[in-house]
């Protein structure tokens, strides 16, 4: 009966599957059927709206041919009345003085020509001045062609001959001309409502010597004028960027007869532009200058970092004797057994001493102790105890009363190489010198609770390196009981400007000694001409003087330290065990008490004095890549970073507030709820410090913390979810969000200026090298000149200012600068016009801009509303058509939704039938639902 019920089950459920199809199937094909009627009318619309606009431009397309048909027979009928006009003219002038052939240039027959009658020529010339003024209404189109804009920006040699026709046919009234007179073309070019920085008839005139002089006027079909245009493209090369000084002048400085190439001689410039100009001229060339100089620097700076201060040789070598003195077994390494200070004894006595003295070796200059195979033992080992009342005690082994009794087997006294010699060939010598440094721990009290700080002290020389290194092991035993290890080892290579390396090293050190000097020199003078008055020397003192001094006064200072090093290398005290070849020439355990005490000292006194130079050679690098930064500002595309975070820097100031809001919170409350617990939570600095980790994405100790105490609790009772909480709302909020803000603020500073230097015409934004090319023409172009520099330093003298007049011309030029030829004036009066002209044109587009900005806000507002009044209209023929579908989609969802639970209860239901009947019920299943699964 079980499993009858159980048929009948599954038998019903695939019935009613079968329905629930049926039903999905019908509301599918109906809905599907609507949809495709609404597109269809949809489309039908569109395709009628398509046709009617196609229509209305047809009909517009018509209309203006015939208008310009018109316009063109009307100036057609015009030009042949004044060509006929011409030609008798010429007819008369032939038949009446014997003119030579017509289309003759000769000045001479031309003169002869114009000498016959008087009223054929003043009728000729009223002809030609009606045709010039019927042209002249077409140059407001002209200025709009391609030809046009190429002209202005002097760039002929991108002239195409399409460019050309299209000129001829826009004169011609829509009809393509064979050719125009010479006399239309000079007026073309030299009128200002044609070309917007018109040529000046002199250039004009030289543009078109092709087509004859002044007395003829032949014509000029399209063909001649491209290469009249193309002729005379090497005259105008350097002035596509009028926006660039350098520029204007290396074009003038290429032409050898000194003709203008820009019509701005009617520019009138005043005092006070002609020395804001002389100084944005000379504040963009000493920044420019700045470059190559200060990359210069840099490069010399840091091969003599590599030849001097040899920072990776010297961290091999202490490197060695660090990993020497700690030992190489894990069981009594100083850093991983060293935790108190009994502890400590235990590892001097069993691995510091032996790995000292545990080494002993003969060689020519006698017995010595070696460490890390090539490190010698210098003079003796010296122990130092700091108590907590701030005495401090040192004490020497191998000269202590202990140790001299242990070198000399408590035998009779014996000169020192004597007792060394038979006491280093004893297997067990060093654990008699071992008796020293127990006597200080039991018999001088080194081993009472009142001790701070104990450790050893030696120095080594490694004659391969050549170099000398002072080794400390230490421990530091605070207050709380505990013991902080710590083995340090500085080296320092004395063979400074030795043997042929010394030519190199002095080679650099010269070059540069004379950088500096010319920096300094640069700036005192710099200086110097603002001394004039106090307000003048307060205003020098800007962000970019204040680091060029900076970047001087280091650099002297670091070139004083290391002579200070260089003298303590060099002294006796290193060098008197060694030859000249830097090799071990004495036995470096003969040294006396004093010379010991002597050695020590020295290493000292260098190593502070390396620490202070490391210090200054950092800061000059920084100062070094600081003015790499103000020599951005010459060129637009190297200063875009300066100019962001300029612009950004009050946004970023009040994110800091928030950021620092946020962050000071987290640290301290993980400081108090796992400082007991993790290491690195333990103060209030140490918790910052994660934090600044975790920012950067080191998380490996919360990895490993809560690891070991998953579903459970911390050491100190704390509950890991807790931990879990913190870690997760710091990186949200720190890392996901705060960031994020931190980047999108200085994005969009960074697109805005982007997007304004974008907006600048690419003549204004010149690649670095393009810049470099200019700057150098520029100089070439003025080395005989007075300088800019010294041009604007006497204009800004308070005292006797040059040049008093408030107009400036060539000759107020020559008169207001003494020792300024005629040719500097001529080149600096079409230097001052050029610029003057470009930021008046870059006013009046910003006043433009600014006159249009509230129109176009105005007409987006309008467009927006026109879109939103035209959604509406589209929704209101179907107001219904929405709701429909989203009913049709939880309908589809719910009946989904549905089959697929009815799905897993039969396959539950069927699971417990045989495996035979369960295929049959698949199959049959299977049947009855294959007509319409296909479609659904």
């Amino acid at each position: 009966p079980s499993g009858e019920r159980g048929m009948a089950a599954v038998l019903h459920a695939v019935q009613r599957r079968n329905s629930y199809a049926v039903n999905l199937d019908g509301e599918e094909e109906s809905g599907r059927e609507r949809r495709e009627q609404i597109r269809q009318q949809g489309r039908d619309e569109e395709e009628a709206a398509r046709r009617e606009r196609r229509r209305r431009k047809k009909e517009q397309e018509r209309k203006r041919k015939a208008r310009e048909a018109e316009e063109a027979a009307e100036l057609d009928e015009q030009l042949s009345d004044a060509e006929d006009e011409d030609q008798e003219e010429e007819a008369d002038g032939d038949a009446g003085a014997g003119a030579p052939p017509k289309g003759s240039c000769n000045p001479a027959a031309r003169k002869d020509e114009g000498e016959g009658t008087a009223s054929g020529a003043a009728s000729g010339a009223a002809s030609r001045e009606e045709r010039d003024r019927r042209v002249a209404e077409f140059f407001p189109q002209v200025a709009e062609l391609d030809l046009a804009a190429k002209l202005d920006s002097r760039r002929l040699g991108e002239v195409k001959l399409k460019d050309v026709r299209r000129f001829y046919e826009v004169l011609g009234g829509g009809r393509s001309l064979s050719s125009l007179r010479r006399s239309v073309l000079l007026e073309v070019l030299t009128s200002s409502d044609a070309i917007r920085k018109p040529f000046s008839k002199s250039e004009a005139s030289n543009l078109l010597q092709g087509a004859g002089g002044e007395l003829c006027d032949p014509k000029v079909p399209p063909e001649q004028f491209h290469a009249m245009l193309a002729g005379g493209r090497g005259q105008s090369d350097g002035l596509s960027d009028l926006g660039d000084i350098a520029d204007a002048e290396a074009a003038h400085g290429g032409q050898p007869d000194g003709r203008k190439t820009i019509d701005a001689h009617k520019t009138v410039v005043k005092r006070d532009d002609m020395l804001n100009i002389l100084i944005a001229t000379r504040d963009r060339h000493e920044d420019f200058a700045l470059l190559p100089w200060t990359l210069f620097y840099i490069v010399v700076l840091v091969i003599a970092v590599n030849i001097h201060l040899r920072i990776f040789d010297r961290q091999l070598m202490e490197s060695a004797l660090e990993d020497w003195v700690n030992g190489r077994d894990p069981w009594t390494k100083a850093s991983e057994n060293v935790d108190d200070l009994r502890s400590y004894w235990e590892w001097a006595v069993d691995v510091g001493l032996p790995g000292v003295f545990g080494d002993p070796r003969e060689t020519p200059a006698g017995w010595h102790f070696y460490m890390a195979s090539r490190h010698v033992l210098v003079g003796d080992l010296s122990m130092t105890a700091e108590r907590f009342d701030g005495s401090v005690e040192e004490a020497w082994l191998l000269n202590s009363e202990e140790g001299q009794k242990a070198l000399r087997g408590n035998g009779p006294q014996a000169e020192p190489e004597a007792y060394l010699t038979a006491a280093t060939t004893s297997a067990a010598t060093w654990i008699s010198l071992t008796t020293a440094a127990v006597a200080l721990r039991d018999v001088h009290g080194w081993n009472s609770t009142e001790i701070e700080t104990i450790g050893l002290t030696f120095i080594t020389y490694n004659e391969f390196s050549k170099g000398y290194s002072i080794v400390t092991a230490l421990a530091r035993l605070n207050e709380f009981g505990t013991a902080i290890p710590v083995i340090n080892a500085d080296a320092y290579s004395i063979d400074q400007y030795v043997d042929l390396g010394a030519v190199w090293a002095i080679c650099v050190d010269v070059v540069l000694i004379l950088l500096n000097i010319r920096m300094g020199v640069t700036e005192a003078r710099e200086m110097a001409s603002c001394t004039r008055s106090w307000e003048e020397f307060k205003g020098y003192w800007n962000v970019w003087n204040i680091i060029d001094w900076s970047s001087v006064l280091t650099s002297v200072f670091a070139c004083v330290v290391w002579l200070m090093c260089v003298v303590y290398m060099r002294d006796d005290t290193f060098r008197g065990h060694l030859d000249k070849q830097y090799m071990i020439e004495k036995n470096m355990l003969s040294f006396s008490p004093d010379q010991v005490q002597l050695v020590h000292k020295h290493m000292f006194r260098l190593r502070k004095w390396f620490q202070v130079l490391h210090v200054l050679v950092a800061l000059c690098t920084v100062f070094v890549v600081l003015k790499f930064f103000k020599g951005f500002q010459s060129n637009p595309r190297l200063k875009v970073v300066t100019d962001t975070f300029q612009q950004a820097s009050t946004d970023l100031a009040h994110f800091f507030i928030i950021f620092l809001t946020l962050f000071l919170p987290f640290t301290i409350i993980g400081h108090i709820l796992f400082g007991n617990d993790i290491p690195k939570m333990g103060s209030v600095m140490s918790s910052m410090n994660a934090g600044v980790e975790l920012l950067m994405g080191e998380f490996g100790w919360y990895s490993d913390v809560a690891l070991a105490h998953i579903a459970s609790t911390l050491p100190s009772g704390m509950p890991t979810i807790v931990l879990f909480i913190w870690f997760f709302v710091f990186n949200f909020m720190m890392v996901l969000v705060v960031l994020n803000m931190l980047l999108a603020v200085v994005l969009e500073h960074y697109t805005k200026i982007t997007g304004e230097l974008d907006g600048e015409p690419d003549e204004a934004k010149p690649p670095i090298w393009k810049q470099a090319s200019r700057y150098w023409k520029f100089m070439r172009k003025t080395r005989r000149h007075i300088p800019i520099e010294e041009l604007a330093r006497r204009m800004e003298d308070p005292v006797d200012p040059a040049h008093k007049d408030e107009e400036v011309s060539r000759e107020s030029l020559m008169h207001g600068f003494v020792g300024m030829g005629e040719e500097q004036a001529e080149f600096l009066m079409d230097f001052l016009q050029r610029h003057t002209l470009i930021l008046q044109e870059r006013q009046k587009r910003r006043e433009e801009h600014a006159n249009h900005q509230p129109q176009i806000l105005h007409n987006v507002k309008n467009t927006r509303r026109e879109l939103m009044e035209l959604a509406d209209k589209v929704g209101e023929p179907h107001p219904d058509l929405m709701l429909r579908v989203e009913q049709l989609l939880r309908l589809a969802k719910s009946v989904r939704e549905d089959q697929k639970r009815l799905t897993q209860h039969v396959e539950k239901i069927a699971s417990r039938l045989p495996e035979e009947t369960r295929g049959k019920l698949r199959d049959e299943a299977a049947r009855s639902a294959r007509p319409r699964r296909g479609e659904a």
